[in-house]
């Protein structure tokens, strides 16, 4: 119930609010923490994904993760899969996380990029909804919970079956740009 509720943005904080449970909070979120950096190492990195960071980091673009899972979960993935990343934002790191637009301008601010220059990649509605709100290019990545039909709907930019398709569209990505700088100077 509560993994349907984060599609929608809620946070556990909200969801426990709301079933008059919030005084186990800090107890449930330590054993879901606990809980879940245990069982890495049950599970393994989403299919392409280590080969799309080894690519874009070997072409010197700069690669950051934002995410609804707490700091402490993420630097646990980080480790666990030996990711080279150079940001990241946890949902404690901001106010309101995504699918608000914060939590991608709080990763751009990070990596010292702008929003209009980035592609946000995600697996869920909300991360495409997040980086459309913030300006970024979006791609739904059809290997988590998201359909192609919901990443049509809500417009991403590209559908993709793996992670790997990322290196593509960062060349279509730099023609874009660059044909948008040469009309700026015309």
């Amino acid at each position: 119930e509560w993994v349907e509720d984060i599609r929608e943005g809620i946070g556990m904080k909200r969801y426990m609010r709301e079933r008059g449970v919030l005084s186990q909070y800090e107890r449930f979120k330590r054993g879901y923490i606990r809980n879940y950096s245990e069982g890495l190492e049950e599970i393994q990195l989403i299919d392409g994904t280590g080969k799309m960071l080894e690519e874009l980091s070997g072409k010197g673009v700069k690669t950051g993760i934002y995410t609804l899972a707490f700091r402490q979960m993420t630097e646990s993935v980080v480790e666990r899969f030996g990711l080279e990343m150079d940001a990241y934002v946890s949902k404690e790191d901001v106010k309101r996380p995504k699918p608000a637009a914060e939590h991608v301008e709080a990763l751009c601010r990070e990596l010292g990029v702008r929003a209009g220059e980035c592609l946000a990649i995600g697996d869920m509605d909300c991360d495409i909804i997040a980086g459309k709100a913030a300006g970024a290019k979006t791609a739904g990545v059809l290997t988590g919970f998201g359909t192609k039909e919901e990443f049509e709907s809500i417009k991403a930019d590209w559908v993709l079956e793996t992670a790997s398709g990322v290196t593509g569209i960062r060349e279509e990505m730099e023609e874009a740009l660059q044909s948008a700088r040469s009309g700026q100077r015309s």
